[in-house]
């Protein structure tokens, strides 16, 4: 429940009131100060998770608006002031389209009316919650009074510009994500908009159409670093069409970070061009790929050549106990028929069958660099004692699953030899 500490001579702590009454938890939320009040969510049983406030006494504790009505919950989050008003997102159900992921829309109150802020475009939008709440304070971002910034996803509806069944007016597009979305209350002002990612061997942007936005730097396609410039309403369609691309061989995490700037051509006051920037984070878990094997038939003396993109470009990191980079060891079976095969060498070889010399059957596990110099120069020898026969050596190799998910994969090929005596 809601809890007050006073700060006199001593403290002195009180519960200011059982919102829920009984034992059950209201669970405030969000606690922020607004006109001299404290707005927070909670919910008393009857009205479900919804906007209150208080002055500190348990009679100025009340209910500010019951958005959905009943039990059901609008859940408020990340209460802003922000131009003499508190903006925060809750959900609503009312005339949501089945093609929006959530009926989340930005609303604002003044403490006496609530409502929301995009009502005159029926405008609705996916905030993404789990950018905000990974932010501190988990609140929308700021600038003066002059802009508020979130992140949120397109879904089937624009951020501004109206809905037509689910999807953006005019533009016929099925619904899509969007990881940005700016607003400006100057609405025709000339933004600056700039796409980092960081670190940038993790992935690429790609924009897909320019919606009337320019580009000032990089040309769209496979850019870890890109510049946009345009209204708002131009820059939020060109971010509709954003796609973010990982390269092959990174694992972890990557940040988009967008930084926007007022441009502010319309004023003469050279001072008044304001930034923000927001991140939006990608966790990136490769996918295994499965190996390849390249064989060279060269008579008694074949060339076998292994290949692993996820294992030659992965970085696997540092073994605590000897200090040595980690490379991940693969498994090879190499099966002669009806002859017998010996490798090049056998060093960083750890054989499960066979030991590299006149062998019918040899598995052995190994890096792919020791692999590929045991099998360089694989030598066969025959058993068929007819003048002219095809003899076959059957290769496998599996990756033990170490570069992603998906599990091991393997590979195989059957190399035919032909003798003669």
């Amino acid at each position: 429940e809601l809890w007050r500490a006073s700060f006199n001579t001593s403290v002195t702590i009180e519960l200011v009131r059982d919102i829920f009454r009984g034992s059950r938890s209201s669970n405030p939320k969000y606690l922020t100060v607004y006109n001299r009040r404290a707005y927070f969510t909670a919910d008393d049983g009857e009205h479900g998770v919804e906007l209150w406030s208080t002055d500190g006494t348990a009679y100025g504790t009340k209910l500010v608006t019951d958005i959905r009505s009943g039990l059901a919950s609008s859940s408020p989050h990340f209460l802003t002031p922000f131009n003499n008003r508190l903006y925060f997102v809750a959900k609503q159900d009312a005339g949501r389209s089945t093609l929006v992921p959530r009926a989340t829309q930005l609303w604002s109150t003044d403490g006496i009316t609530t409502s929301k802020v995009y009502d005159h475009t029926e405008s609705l939008f996916d905030v993404d919650f789990n950018a905000l709440d990974a932010a501190w304070p988990p609140r929308l971002g700021s600038l003066g009074t002059e802009a508020l910034f979130f992140p949120a996803r397109r879904g089937g509806t624009p951020v501004i510009g109206g809905v037509s069944r689910g999807y953006a007016r005019g533009s016929g597009l099925v619904p899509s994500t969007q990881a940005f979305a700016v607003y400006d209350a100057d609405e025709y002002d000339e933004l600056s908009l700039q796409l980092n990612i960081e670190p940038p061997e993790s992935g690429t942007l790609t924009l897909t159409q320019l919606a009337g936005a320019r580009i000032v730097k990089g040309d769209g396609t496979l850019d870890p670093h890109l510049m946009l410039r345009g209204s708002m309403l131009q820059i939020n369609n060109a971010l509709a069409h954003l796609l973010f691309s990982a390269k092959s061989g990174f694992n972890g995490l990557a940040t988009i970070r967008a930084s926007i700037a007022d441009t502010c051509e319309n004023y003469q006051n050279t001072s008044c061009a304001n930034s923000m920037e927001a991140i939006s984070n990608v966790f990136i878990r490769q996918i295994n790929e499965p190996p390849t094997i390249t064989i060279t038939s060269l008579s008694d003396n074949p060339i076998i050549y292994f290949t692993d993109p996820d294992l030659t470009e992965t970085s696997f990191g540092i073994d605590p106990r000897s200090g040595k980079t980690i490379f991940p060891r693969v498994l090879v079976n190499l099966t002669a028929e009806p002859g017998l095969i010996s490798l090049s060498r056998t060093a960083g070889l750890s054989f499960l069958q066979g030991d590299g010399v006149l062998d019918k059957v040899q598995v052995f596990e190994a890096t792919i660099e020791d692999a590929n110099r045991a099998v360089a120069r694989l030598r066969y020898s025959s058993s068929s004692s007819s003048s002219s026969a095809e003899d076959r050596i059957y290769v496998s190799i599996n990756d033990n699953g170490y570069s992603g998910a998906t599990g091991p994969k393997e590979a195989s090929a059957i190399l035919n030899i032909t003798t003669s005596t």
